[in-house]
């Protein structure tokens, strides 16, 4: 009867360790999915205007969508927030995400020992690498144009804040309980050099191209 109860409270407790494991892929996939969406805003918006307009460019209210726009329109607002909110979200989610799959992972012993570091270390990379593609454009602009690039600075420093908060709450964890210190150090650096990275390549792309910045 004893091992009858003891097998029951260790199923019992694997069972509820399954369910927070769970729960928390759910809340992450969720949040990292959110935060993708907001991210996307430009488009969305685009979107929604085939169904918030008419022909004349008028607030549809016939039908349905005298309750459909209203709920539309707010949804719209909504994501206008996406350039502060969805890097910040994103970040969160995935630097969750990674934690999780580190943790659970048997065939590499590097990661699953040191999850925060390996967390960090995405979000470093994740940051750098859109900073680097959405920088490409700028190598493709004529000699003696003069351009100014407000939205892309801005975006580039929300997603560059973004990567370093959540980066480096996740990074200094890493360095107090993780070892080798020098590998999280290195992962935590990862998530401050977006926006230089940002700098030194409009720079250079203007020194290559010949364009200038207003």
């Amino acid at each position: 009867m004893k091992n009858f109860f003891y097998k029951c409270e260790i199923q019992s407790t694997v069972w509820g360790n399954m369910s927070k494991l769970l729960a928390g892929k759910v809340f992450a996939w969720s949040v990292a999915f959110i935060g993708c969406l907001w991210l996307t805003h430009m488009i969305w918006p685009t979107m929604l205007d085939v169904w918030l307009y008419d022909s004349q460019g008028e607030y549809r209210t016939d039908g349905i969508f005298a309750v459909v726009t209203p709920m539309l329109r707010q949804i719209e607002n909504l994501m206008m927030m996406g350039w502060l909110v969805g890097p910040f979200l994103l970040f969160m989610g995935i630097a969750r995400l990674v934690v999780i799959y580190a943790r659970s992972s048997v065939r590499f012993p590097v990661i699953s020992t040191r999850p925060f570091m390996a967390s960090t270390m995405a979000v470093g990379l994740l940051a750098n690498a859109v900073v680097l593609v959405t920088a490409f454009p700028f190598f493709s602009i004529a000699t003696g144009a003069v351009i100014r690039p407000m939205g892309w600075f801005a975006f580039v420093l929300i997603w560059s804040l973004s990567a370093f908060l959540i980066g480096g709450m996740s990074g200094l964890y890493a360095i107090t309980a993780e070892r080798p210190r020098a590998l999280c150090s290195f992962a935590l650096i990862c998530t401050a050099t977006p926006f230089p990275l940002a700098i030194a390549l409009i720079i250079l792309a203007a020194e290559i191209n010949g364009f200038k910045l207003d």
